[in-house]
């Protein structure tokens, strides 16, 4: 009787702290292109030619190039087409033309 106590208090605890280590995935990028370069001294990934990007917060396609760096959380992408926002929290155009975009992953701001 005393074994199926353990065992079942062990299974509690295990079961308990697997639904509550459970997080929310942030940051659910996917990414298709071409081909990819991961530069691990710099913790940047680029992706070239015909780039297209799906996540949450917005899609393109058709990019020339998409760079993730991952410590300034930034995903800059160059000459997307069919840009389509979904939900991003900020939105910045800046003066004259660009042909490229930025999305910081941490702020959730797309700079246009």
């Amino acid at each position: 009787m005393m074994n199926v106590k353990l065992l079942l208090g062990g299974v509690m605890i295990t079961v308990s702290t697997l639904i509550f280590a459970q997080e929310k995935q942030e940051n659910n990028f996917q990414f298709k292109g071409d081909s990819g370069h991961v530069n691990k001294e710099k913790n940047i990934i680029t992706y070239t030619g015909n780039v297209s990007i799906t996540s949450e917060y917005f899609t393109c396609e058709y990019a020339e190039r998409a760079v993730c760096d991952n410590d300034k959380n930034e995903i800059t992408i160059y000459k997307p087409k069919n840009l389509k926002l979904i939900n991003v929290d900020e939105l910045e155009k800046l003066p004259g033309e660009r042909d490229f975009i930025v999305f910081n992953t941490k702020t959730k701001k797309l700079t246009l």
